[in-house]
This record gives structure tokens, sequence and C-alpha cells, in this order.
């Protein structure tokens, strides 16, 4: 389980990218999120998520 805690509307990184939280689902774990720059819906799993904060970004990160 994640130790993070996400909320509706928070922005967050995932493995293509960045993202809005949609919806959350606490007895699966699991987020709804809308990528940023498709907007497309995608379903991660909370340990798969990390909130946008410079913490998690780095000088070489590309998203496409």
């Amino acid at each position: 389980m994640s130790q993070h805690i996400f909320k509706v509307g928070m922005r967050c990184i995932y493995d293509n990218g960045e993202a809005l939280i949609d919806t959350l689902d606490e007895r699966n774990n699991v987020a709804l999120v809308r990528d940023q720059h498709t907007g497309n819906l995608h379903t991660r799993a909370y340990h798969d998520l990390f909130p946008d904060d410079e913490q998690f970004h780095s000088e070489s990160d590309t998203y496409y």
C-alpha cells in the first residue's frame, strides 16, 4: 500500500507522465486518472502513483 495520501483533483505523476486524479476506489486501492497531455483516462494502483511535487521530479524527466 502506498504511503502517500491521494485526493480527487490532486495532480500526480504516473508511468505515462502527469495526471489529475478523477476518482478514488479506497476498497481496491486504485485511482482513475486523467492524463494531462492526452486527456485519456487510465486506472492505476495507488503504489503506481506519486504526488506531483518537486521530490519526484528530476532534470532528466521526459513526458510524451
